[in-house]
């Protein structure tokens, strides 16, 4: 072999050495982000490494704002009317000048996160800040809709057609056809016959779709311009367990859905057509293993956006949701009794929890959900913003969430336990809440046990917020058996006072909590302070899920196919987890999984 044919094995953006490398840089969640790239090399012919702005293109059908105008680093940015949002998307690489123009008259105008530390200048109907890195900012002018700006670090390295690992969706499906279901799955079914990893690529155009299921080593990429869009009719997405269906479901191994263009469920048609059977997903897994989603706009979901069941080994990354302001249950990342999770520097725009960490057992599955990170991300919502819970039907533990925004949310911090299983192990560590308020509860912190189960070893570090919430936090267990045990609250800064006790918060306590333990900002009065109870008695045992059924392995030429992961040397690949009959598969365009059928 030659030394230049060696270089391509090795860097090819296809390479299975270099998915291998990946596969061990997000194995560390403290590397994850110096990783991001590792399987995308820097070339010189990329014209996004040295462009510092590059505006995307409309999707097909978008409505231009006829409030808003938009130019960054000196160009014109389309800026799309959806719903009640204007979005105006964009790569920036290097710090560049931003200005808005608004048509109507409006008062003040705030720039969120606040953490960000945007100063705005005003010249009447024009607003000019520096965005100094690539990162979604939402523009809140008194009196007007929102402008978000979704702002994405430049794309390295695209796969594009005529590629050997790439796919022109274009090839099978019939562009006058008013659906492109059966093309697009001939397209995903034929990247599945090569037996190794494939890109199907979407370039720019309108590709509308029934229910899809991604065969393994099988990858999506969406250009700027590339439009995956729901039908708007539930039957073209059967029910899956005793849920609604979904528009892509990811049940295997080594998919990748990335790029920069938009999938819209059509949520609203959804709802307004089939009730409770539009409630469809924009993405569901079931036992899926080593799945990335990266840097993709997704929308108008009829339910939950995302859902994550039963699934190892998932990271998403500069996932972008938005959902219809009038629907109900329409939560952004929902992780699911899956475990080796990372969400990294998500922007979600909804109204109901924009993360929450679950139990739910449907499926037949009664997997926990362990090693959960949340990080770098921002959140505006009617409801809860960073949530465990509300359904807890087996242990949930080792979760974090880190250095979080919340714009805007009913509770920002909220542990649900309504089940039996114990919920423990969670961290909050510098989290900013800008706003509160607005719903039922209006609270900073929302502990609730309801179930017969426990809450144990809950840290609250860092949070810091604007402005009190209008109701005090709450911590609430159930009875002497049923208790939160094991609470600390650090570093909590309240309107940019310290709190030193729970009046400070405010917070109330009921009599079932135990061992919680406040401690004032470090750098002033270090050290806890005994505030409830005795101590903790620490986290229980995690309860082993049941026996998981081991699918029949392929011999492709993959890197994660082997009975070892890069990411665990020494300890043996997990099995697919358990979850119940899939006989719904075949309307996704693909069979029963093996082993589980």
């Amino acid at each position: 072999m030659t030394g230049r044919s060696l270089m391509s094995l090795l860097l090819g953006k296809h390479g299975i050495y270099m998915n291998l490398i990946h596969a061990v840089c997000v194995a560390s969640l403290s590397t994850i982000g110096a990783c991001a790239h590792a399987d995308t090399p820097t070339h010189s012919d990329t014209p996004a490494h040295t462009a510092a702005v590059i505006p995307y293109p409309a999707v097909p059908g978008a409505s231009q704002s006829a409030l808003y105008s938009v130019r960054v680093g000196g160009h014109a940015i389309f800026v799309e009317h959806f719903k009640d949002l204007h979005v105006a998307r964009f790569s920036i690489g290097a710090p560049s000048s931003v200005e808005v123009r608004v048509s109507d008259s409006v008062g003040d105008v705030t720039i969120g996160p606040r953490a960000a530390g945007i100063s705005v200048r005003r010249d009447g109907s024009t607003f000019t800040f520096q965005m100094s890195t690539a990162r979604p900012l939402m523009v809140m002018p008194t009196g007007a809709e929102k402008l978000i700006l979704l702002a994405d670090p430049p794309e390295r390295d695209p796969p594009r057609p005529g590629e050997p690992d790439v796919i022109d969706v274009r090839t099978f499906v019939n562009t006058d056809s008013p659906s492109h279901t059966e093309g697009i799955r001939a397209a995903l079914n034929a990247a599945a016959q090569r037996k190794r990893a494939t890109v199907v690529y979407f370039p720019d155009g309108r590709y509308v779709t029934g229910g899809l299921s991604l065969p393994d080593q099988v990858s999506v990429y969406l250009a700027a311009g590339a439009l995956l869009e729901g039908t708007g009719a539930p039957a073209d997405y059967p029910p899956q367990d005793r849920s609604a269906g979904a528009l892509l479901l990811l049940r295997g191994w080594g998919n990748r859905i990335f790029g920069r263009g938009v999938i819209d469920a059509k949520g609203k048609a959804l709802r307004d057509a089939g009730g409770d059977r539009g409630r469809v997903k924009i993405l569901r897994t079931l036992g899926a293993r080593d799945l990335r989603v990266e840097d993709l706009l997704l929308r108008d979901a009829g339910s939950w956006a995302v859902h994550l069941v039963g699934s190892q080994r998932l990271r998403l990354t500069n996932v972008k949701i938005l959902n219809d302001p009038g629907l109900t249950n329409g939560d952004g990342i929902d992780p699911d009794g899956s475990q080796d999770v990372v969400i990294d520097r998500a922007f979600i725009h909804t109204t109901d929890d924009c993360f929450a960490l679950k139990t739910t057992g449907h499926f037949g599955s009664n997997e926990p959900l362990s090693d959960v990170t949340v990080r770098r991300s921002a959140c505006w919502t009617k409801k809860s913003a960073l949530k465990v819970g509300t359904e807890t039907r087996a242990v949930i533990s080792g979760v974090t969430f880190e250095d979080n925004d919340v714009l805007h949310a009913d509770r920002a911090v909220t542990i649900y336990l309504d089940d039996g299983a114990p919920v423990c192990g969670v961290r909050f560590l510098r989290t900013n809440v800008d706003s509160v308020g607005g719903d039922a509860r209006e609270r900073l912190i929302d502990i609730r046990l309801k179930g017969t189960a426990t809450i144990n070893d809950i840290t609250i570090d860092g949070l810091v917020a604007r402005q009190p919430a209008p109701q005090p936090s709450t911590i609430e267990g159930l009875d002497p058996a049923h208790q939160v045990v094991g609470v600390r609250l650090r570093n909590l800064v309240i309107a940019g006072q310290a709190a030193r006790r729970l009046e400070d918060v405010p917070m109330r306590v009921n009599s079932q909590v135990a061992d919680l333990q406040l401690a004032s900002p470090a750098a002033t009065e270090p050290g806890w302070t005994q505030v409830v109870g005795k101590a903790g008695r620490g986290c229980p045992e995690t309860t082993p899920a049941a026996p998981r059924r081991q699918a029949p392995r392929t011999q492709w030429n993959h890197p994660r196919s082997s009975d070892r992961h890069p990411s665990r040397e020494g300890q043996a690949m997990n099995p697919r987890p358990s979850i119940g009959p899939l006989l719904f598969l075949d309307a996704y365009g693909v069979g029963p999984l093996p082993g589980l059928a």
